[in-house]
């Protein structure tokens, strides 16, 4: 049997608010069979420099964290299957 692919939203985490709610618009998508392929696949085109790490997530609930390096400090992104603009448009 065939697993079905999904689509997942990455957002900074300064724009998920605290019930885990989008409040802007992705900084990009992707399909992937589950979250953890999904994050996976944000992570391999950052650079090496940037030492990208999947530092939670759960499958069951759709959701994970990511944070990357940046010269000001750690930047926390958010990879999920609620899309804003379908939360925007209800």
């Amino acid at each position: 049997m065939r697993n079905a692919r999904a689509k997942f939203y990455l957002y900074k985490g300064s724009t998920i608010d605290d019930s885990g709610v989008p409040i802007e618009e992705p900084l990009k998508s992707c399909e992937a069979e589950d979250v953890y392929q999904a994050a996976q696949e944000c992570i391999k085109d950052l650079s090496p420099d940037m030492n990208p790490e999947i530092d939670e997530f759960s499958k069951e609930e759709g959701w994970a964290r990511i944070s990357i390096k940046r010269e000001n400090g750690e930047e926390i992104l958010e990879l999920c299957d609620l899309n804003y603009a379908d939360l925007a448009d209800a």
